[in-house]
């Protein structure tokens, strides 16, 4: 019975070696392999973008905040009686009871002459047709 056993175990493992290292079997695993690679391929890819798209955000951020240290300084500019003048002077062009305006007007550019060229024979010959 022992002898039976031991062949038993003998005729399984070269039927799972046959199972195993069969075609069939190799075909599964490349597939498998080509998945997990597309898959980790695709991780890869994301990651590259994310990590493009973390230096834009920071770019964008700085920018912000220096807006924003900039609208602070207006708002601060605005408070004061002084400010609120300019602003309203620059925006609406309007000014105080009694301020005169002064107008500067450049001078007027002088006229360019006009020097017309003769026309070559051949135009003259053609003019005549």
């Amino acid at each position: 019975m022992r002898y039976n056993l031991h062949m038993l175990t003998v005729i399984e493992r070269r039927r799972i070696k046959k199972v195993i290292y069969s075609k069939l079997t190799l075909v599964v695993l490349i597939v498998l392999l080509v998945l997990l690679a597309r898959g980790t391929w695709g991780v890869y890819k994301k990651a590259k973008y994310a990590k493009g798209n973390e230096s834009m955000a920071t770019q964008e951020l700085q920018v912000l905040r220096e807006r924003e240290s900039f609208l602070l300084a207006e708002l601060g500019n605005l408070e004061s009686g002084r400010g609120q003048e300019g602003e309203l002077r620059k925006r609406f062009d309007v000014g105080r009871e009694g301020e005169h305006l002064i107008v500067l007007v450049d001078s007027p550019a002088p006229e360019q002459e006009v020097i017309e060229k003769p026309e070559p024979l051949w135009q003259k010959i053609k003019n005549l047709f």
